[in-house]
């Protein structure tokens, strides 16, 4: 599992490292806030702030279609869905409109700690295998067994879905046209 398990939360490991990441671009900016001006820690917190809500409305844009069925779905930041590089954009521009030019380059220097633990956060992650499928026997919801072995060479999505979860129930009418536009290739299990 790549989760952060605390309790009975698990949290995705990438949240958590975006987290130690904007953690570290508030805490760089606090501290050079105190010697240089005071300015760059509200900058910090609004750049964190604008850049979350760019990655987001960002992300929607880039998805309208889907968010146009249920507009409200888009609020729905706990389900995922940020750009990162709508983000940046945006608290990019936020920094050229809040920041004095003279304080930039304390900006820019504090932006590169936080990219600096970003790469060695996101550099490290290990590699999935890409084309191996596991030594696994499933059963269908009719009871037939399925072994994963005989789908080698084939393209596979395994989905686990429940009836309770509206992530879920949403993306089903989007498997059953697949499997309808597919017919033989898909073995819905």
């Amino acid at each position: 599992m790549d989760a952060l398990q605390v309790g009975p939360f698990a949290l995705p490991w990438v949240r958590v490292q975006v987290a130690l990441v904007l953690l570290v671009l508030v805490g760089v900016a606090e501290v050079l806030s105190r010697r240089v001006d005071r300015r760059l820690s509200s900058w910090a917190q609004g750049a964190v702030l604008v850049g979350l809500l760019g990655a987001r409305l960002g992300f929607v844009l880039e998805n309208a279609s889907v968010y146009a069925r249920d507009p409200l779905s888009a609020l729905y930041v706990w389900q995922g869905g940020f750009d990162p590089w709508w983000g940046i954009l945006a608290a990019g521009g936020y920094t050229l409109m809040a920041l004095p030019r003279h304080l930039w380059r304390y900006a820019l220097g504090v932006t590169l700690a936080a990219g600096l633990l970003a790469g060695l956060l996101f550099t490290r992650q290990g590699r999935v295998e890409e084309g191996r499928l596991p030594a696994l026997t499933l059963a269908t919801l009719g009871g037939t067994e399925v072994n994963l072995e005989s789908f080698r060479g084939k393209p596979v999505v395994l989905n686990a879905w429940a009836t309770w979860c509206p992530p879920c129930r949403r993306e089903l009418p989007m498997m059953m046209r697949l499997a309808q536009e597919n017919p033989g290739s898909i073995s819905s299990s």
